[in-house]
């Protein structure tokens, strides 16, 4: 959905649902020339925000939240999520600009609930302010007690030690620690000990998982696998209905020697029949675009062994159906 946002009376606009829980904002634009617009709800409890524009501000006031999800969406200010206990930001194409202070989430609450936290951001261009605002973020994350970092963020903290080397552990109840590499086909790269020591000296019982670049590229591939067989029943369901209505649909035609109402039963029953086929079509075609995507960006990631024998499956899947697809 691509909502269309007018005037900054949004806060107006999503509290009037009183009842609303569970909120998704994808592919948002705005109009008129303004800048953000504010999410204010006082029985919200899960918020998705994914693929903003790039320079519209947006302030969460929600005390009730405890999920929220961002992905590819700069300038958020968290203004009140006391409750927050889990948290999912992802930023795949950060870039950095010296003169913007709140490119990256913004937070002006405790979040002393935050159970999960997993912030994968990965640079277009390294820059030495990105670290600082990263330890920023980090330092806000403090009661978190299960927290996943990609491994290119690591990285690029250890390239900046300095900023870490005198800092105690902000992570007093940390119990998990997950790093995982978001590209595999990116050379390999070590925690230095100063990051090692600032994520995990404040919990020494904590649990360290490291996913190697194999181990990723092997989940990968599983996952890509498994859309193919998913995506590969679909599209078999879907070719017999698309078959069968068009079986009924040539039935139908044949020519009806009746009066005039029995003609406009018989009209008015064959397009109800025909709405439901297609309502579920409509369903199935978002359905597939959306495996699509998903496997396509998973074959992005893979090395180019793998790459190589998965593209063919997935061009051969694709291309017996695309006369009928289409």
């Amino acid at each position: 959905m691509m909502p269309i946002l007018t005037n900054d009376k949004c806060a107006g606009f999503f509290s009037a649902y009183a009842n609303l829980k569970d909120l998704t904002i994808k592919n948002c634009r705005m109009v008129g020339g303004l800048d953000g617009f504010n999410i204010c709800h006082a029985g919200l409890t899960s918020l998705t925000l994914e693929d903003g524009p790039e320079d519209v501000n947006v302030n969460v006031d929600t005390p009730q939240l405890k999920n929220l999800n961002i992905k590819q969406w700069r300038r958020i200010h968290l203004i009140s999520t006391p409750n927050l206990s889990s948290l999912h930001y992802k930023y795949l194409s950060y870039n950095y600009y010296e003169d913007e202070d709140d490119d990256l989430l913004q937070l002006s609450t405790d979040l002393l609930h935050l159970e999960k936290a997993n912030i994968c951001i990965n640079y277009k261009f390294e820059k030495n302010g990105a670290a600082h605002k990263i330890v920023c973020l980090l330092q806000q994350l403090h009661s978190v007690k299960s927290l996943t970092l990609n491994l290119e963020l690591v990285k690029h903290l250890s390239s900046h030690v300095e900023l870490i080397s005198h800092q105690p552990s902000p992570f007093a109840n940390l119990k998990s620690l997950k790093i995982y590499p978001v590209c595999v086909t990116q050379p390999k790269v070590t925690m230095s000990n100063e990051v090692k020591n600032y994520l995990l000296d404040s919990s020494p019982d904590v649990i360290l998982t490291m996913v190697s670049y194999e181990i990723e590229a092997v989940m990968n591939v599983a996952s890509a696998r498994n859309l193919m067989r998913e995506l590969q029943v679909l599209l078999d369901q879907w070719k017999e209905c698309c078959e069968t209505n068009t079986v009924h649909v040539k039935q139908d035609k044949a020519p009806m020697k009746s009066r005039f109402h029995e003609r406009m039963t018989r009209i008015e029953s064959y397009w109800k029949d025909l709405n439901e086929p297609f309502q579920k079509g409509s369903k199935n075609t978002r359905r597939i675009i959306s495996m699509l995507r998903e496997i396509k960006g998973l074959l992005k990631k893979l090395p180019g062994s793998h790459n190589a024998k998965l593209q063919a499956r997935f061009s051969g899947l694709l291309r017996p159906r695309v006369s009928w697809i289409i």
